[in-house]
């Protein structure tokens, strides 16, 4: 299948943009993929990009090429607009549930961030093709919450990707 995707927003990273695209023309896109710089060179923009793709329509033309948009398509507005219900952008400052009512800011990523992760990724992807869970900052996690996603990410459930970023 020969793949077009239009309107990237990410500049530069020609490099992994094009690694990207090779991994879904063979459809051997990954469940985590962890991406690593300085701050402000683009990986959450990355991510994004990444988590829009996997959930735009990829339509088919007359030739059989397959055509994804990244700006105008009806799933990727929504994640950029951060309401789509199945990409979630988990960072220190995301509140997490404690005790199933409460919320609070963090300093750190903590464990109950990523339980919440592991609740709702297991659950079906609502509006999507799939969950996608953006994870900023991933230095900032505890060493609770680090072991907890290593344990999510051993036994990966369906449909269900991480991004993880980190400088």
């Amino acid at each position: 299948m020969a793949l077009e995707i239009l309107n990237w927003k990410t500049f530069g990273h020609s490099e992994i943009l094009r690694y990207i695209k090779k991994s879904v023309e063979q459809d051997r896109l990954s469940h985590a993929y962890l991406f690593t710089g300085p701050d402000r060179v683009g990986k959450t923009t990355v991510a994004i990009d990444l988590a829009c793709l996997i959930n735009a329509e990829h339509k088919t033309t007359k030739s059989g090429n397959v055509v994804v948009d990244l700006k105008n398509d009806r799933q990727a507005i929504r994640i950029r607009k951060g309401f789509h219900s199945d990409v979630k952008i988990i960072n220190n400052e995301t509140p997490c549930s404690v005790d199933g009512t409460e919320t609070k800011s963090r300093v750190n990523i903590s464990i109950e961030h990523i339980q919440d992760i592991k609740k709702e990724a297991s659950l079906k992807p609502f509006e999507g093709e799939a969950k996608v869970f953006i994870i900023e900052g991933a230095q900032n996690m505890t060493l609770e919450a680090s072991n907890a996603l290593l344990k999510i990410l051993e036994e990966p459930y369906d449909r269900v990707f991480f991004i993880l970023t980190t400088s």
